[in-house]
């Protein structure tokens, strides 16, 4: 986003010490400008374009065979960790329903 120009041969851009600072709205007009601030002396160049985020489209059909990746040895440990997440949660809600029916006379006598 920030861009500057290379003291030396002032043909390649460099963003290393430039930071975005804010946006800023251009009036009657829908255009943002961003400012941006400098760590060091340069010569400072104006650049228009237009930066576009990235946007990944879901394609369940042609990712379907991406989920054959879990079962590989090295994909396996984020599987682990959900399925002893699951496994606790599951646990501790079955022990909570139990201790509930355990405790559910005691509570009804003190309404």
């Amino acid at each position: 986003m920030c861009t500057g120009l290379d003291g030396e041969s002032y043909d390649d851009e460099l963003t290393s010490g430039l930071v975005l600072v804010r946006f800023e709205g251009v009036r009657g007009s829908l255009n943002r400008v961003a400012v941006c601030a400098s760590t060091h002396l340069s010569d400072f160049t104006s650049v228009v374009r237009q930066d576009l985020p990235t946007v990944n489209r879901v394609d369940p059909v042609g990712d379907a065979g991406l989920l054959r990746n879990y079962l590989k040895p090295e994909n396996l440990f984020p599987v682990v960790v959900l399925s002893v997440l699951l496994f606790a949660f599951i646990s501790s809600w079955v022990m909570s329903a139990i201790f509930e029916g355990y405790r559910r006379p005691e509570l009804r006598k003190l309404r």
